[in-house]
């Protein structure tokens, strides 16, 4: 980078992470919190207390354990079980700059994606309670030493990428098909006559025992409660297992009909039909279709823009330079087949930031060379970036464009940045003025996982179970005055869709609180949302417009036995998991512990709680050593 100096390089990256690291952490508090993220974060509660070697719907653990650890940090708050995301996702501006340096040697298309990286709208909004963001940041870097190991002949990094790879297995389970790219990246290697594979078969394949090594707990779990109950993990009766009826009553409503799907079905799908099974669902557009223009196309169009004309503009330079022909062959293997099994497995857009974290050098390539050809242009450029002003007037042209431009727009067409969610709105309120010998009483219109998620510390019960509870509670001696809150969802749905008798059984219960004039005492307001405001633009400095009601909180008081509100509490399970697994004599939790027996099992089963705390700790190991490859890799 003859026009830009060492430590202008180290400047520019250094505000890069910072104002990445902001960005992520706004979105922690403003985020909305719907779908998945409400199990996944109940799970992560006493995770490491829960005496599981891995969680049954994703087959990992590392996610949890880790936002268990912010727990016990944090509290129990949407900001903690939002950090894992925030915390590598920050990394990832590091790590892909490393990563597009070593496969490049251009620091200045380094340099840019980590600007694209940081800034893009959909990194940042990804950054919250899910696995895909600190994934990507493994992912990465696995690749990373990938190629470094294979570039420089050092086997030291292709064992540090083969350790990688084992981690990034163990947060998220799609990362098994990533052995395309990985596999596929060495024969390339050796193809064009840059690695030997038969000279370092003895490397390879302590990089395969290491990977194998390091998803051991998940194998032995499932081999382990397959052995004592039946069952296995979710992703491995999916692919691995073939479903028995136990199966298929826990799993069957949570898999969508997955786990019975035959591969032969997969063609039909891929080119005709989204559904299957019945005549009227033929007219539904194709899995293929539907992943190109909703799962990727949602991620951001700019970006898929960027990305095919940078593809297109690299495709022409591949016969006079070497990056843009290796990232090509490079992004086709990590891409295509990878693609094609995600597509059959889960469409959701969040987990295809990948695919668009990897197209980010060809963006990156295509903005270096209209730099080039401009400052071939006007000469005067190359005086001007030379300046270290510069750096600090265009980064702040950069964020101000970002903040009143970029994250002032709807993201997926509905979505502002700067508009807080609700539930972080309710969980603040609750912190500070529910106390914990309480009863809230809740809407069932709210979604189940995501009431066990805001009320998760305090004593709850669905409205709809209200007059059992009285019955019951009627005939305690223990009774004693006790606050209630009962919280209402105003929009008739919070989190799912709901039912229109369950609509008009829960609009009946509050107008008797409010015909008994239970006084309101918070109110959480709604995220704004793009087409319900039918707005186009929003910034909390210059916009006035305020989102309607969400939740509303009246209270009063009530003679309970709280013990009884404890032994109900216990009842309660979300994703077949009781509530921070304190009753694990659930019986429906009972499924996925067990106790070892013979030697064999008791061996086989130590060793994976031992690579389960070695993972943990590798994991947060990672950070310096990324620290440490940033400042001594030159």
């Amino acid at each position: 980078m003859e026009d830009l100096k060492e430590k202008q390089l180290n400047i520019a990256l250094f505000l890069t992470v910072i104002f990445g690291f902001i960005l992520r952490v706004i979105n922690a508090q403003t985020a909305s919190v719907f779908g998945d993220p409400p199990h996944l974060v109940l799970q992560a509660k006493n995770f490491l207390d829960s005496g599981l070697l891995t969680i049954w719907d994703q087959s990992t653990f590392l996610w949890y354990a880790f936002t268990n650890i912010f727990y016990k940090i944090f509290g129990i708050t949407q900001f903690a079980s939002r950090f894992s995301s925030v915390l590598f996702g920050t990394l990832t501006i590091l790590v892909i700059y490393l990563f597009v340096k070593e496969f490049s040697g251009n620091k200045r298309i380094a340099l840019i994606s980590s600007l694209i990286y940081a800034f893009a709208p959909t990194f940042i909004f990804n950054a919250s309670d899910e696995h895909d963001i600190c994934v990507l940041f493994f992912i990465i870097f696995t690749f990373y030493c990938l190629v470094k190991g294979l570039k420089r002949g050092k086997n030291s990094y292709l064992i540090l990428s083969g350790v990688l790879f084992g981690l990034a297995a163990m947060w998220k389970a799609y990362v098994a098909i990533l052995l395309v790219p990985y596999i596929g990246f060495m024969i390339y290697y050796a193809y064009t006559k840059r690695f030997a594979l038969r000279k370092n078969s003895k490397i390879l394949i302590w990089v395969a025992v290491i990977i194998g090594l390091m998803v051991s707990p998940t194998f032995i779990y499932d081999y382990s409660n397959y052995k004592h109950n039946e069952l296995t993990t979710f992703m491995t009766a999916k692919f691995l297992v073939t479903p028995n009826q136990k199966i298929n009553d826990l799993y069957g409503w949570a898999g969508g009909g997955d786990l019975n799907r035959r591969t032969s079905q997969f063609f039909q799908r891929l080119f005709i039909s989204l559904q299957y099974g019945t005549p009227e669902q033929d007219s539904t557009p194709s899995v293929l279709y539907y992943a190109l223009t909703q799962s990727l196309y949602s991620n951001g169009p700019i970006l898929i823009v960027l990305s095919l004309v940078g593809i297109s503009f690299m495709f022409i330079k591949r016969k006079k330079d070497k990056f843009a022909k290796d990232y090509l062959v490079f992004y086709l293997l990590y891409f295509f087949l990878p693609f094609l099994v995600l597509i059959d497995s889960n469409l959701l857009y969040k987990h295809y930031v990948h695919f668009f974290a990897f197209a980010i050098p060809f963006m990156a390539y295509l903005i270096n060379h209209i730099y080039l050809y401009f400052r071939e242009k006007f000469s005067f450029l190359r005086e001007v970036v030379k300046k270290k002003e510069c750096i600090y007037f265009l980064f702040g042209l950069l964020m101000l464009f970002e903040f009143f431009v970029v994250l002032s727009l709807p993201f997926n067409g509905n979505e502002f940045f700067f508009s807080p969610n609700p539930e972080g709105q309710f969980l603040k309120y609750k912190a500070s003025s529910i106390p914990d010998d309480s009863l809230i009483i809740y809407d069932e219109r709210i979604y189940n996982s995501l009431a066990g998620w805001i009320f998760n510390d305090r004593f709850y019960i669905s409205a709809v179970n209200l007059n059992k509870f009285r019955e019951f509670n009627a005939q305690s001696n223990f009774r004693q005055p006790v606050p209630v809150y009962i919280v209402e969802c105003v929009p008739d749905q919070c989190g799912w869709a709901t039912t229109p008798t369950l609509t008009d059984s829960m609009e009946t219960f509050f107008d008797s609180v409010k015909n008994q004039s239970i006084p309101l005492v918070h109110t959480s307001k709604g995220k704004l949302n793009a087409r319900q405001h039918s707005l186009k633009y929003y910034n909390p400095l210059f916009s006035k417009k305020e989102s309607s009601d969400q939740f509303v909180v009246y209270k009063t008081t009530m003679d309970i036995d709280l013990n009884l509100a404890k032994q109900m509490k216990m009842q309660y399970s979300y994703f077949l998991y009781p509530t921070g697994y304190e009753n694990k004599e659930l019986p429906v939790f009972k499924n996925f512990i067990y106790v070892p027996e013979g030697s064999f099992e008791i061996l086989i089963n130590k060793f994976a709680w031992f690579m389960f705390y070695l993972e943990i700790l590798v994991s947060f190991l990672v950070i310096p050593f990324l620290i440490i490859e940033y400042y001594l890799y030159k």
